[in-house]
């Protein structure tokens, strides 16, 4: 939820993790780490707004 909220801005993946759950996964993220970094951002994108529990308040403030 932290993501959603913008509280937290970066997922980290732990390549152990997934290599002791699925070392064909492992081995093909590690392969295409492009496309895979690809891949989660699209799922996270579209997983994103059923995990918002509140609106978020984006403030963008520019110096000149």
């Amino acid at each position: 939820m932290n993501i959603a909220h913008r509280e937290q801005v970066a997922l980290t993946v732990d390549l152990d993790d997934v290599s002791s759950h699925d070392p064909d996964l492992y081995d093909a993220i590690v392969e295409n780490t492009r496309r895979y970094v690809g891949l989660f951002a699209d799922i996270v994108q579209e997983l994103l707004p059923s995990y918002k529990q509140r609106e978020v308040i984006i403030i963008v403030i520019f110096f000149l």
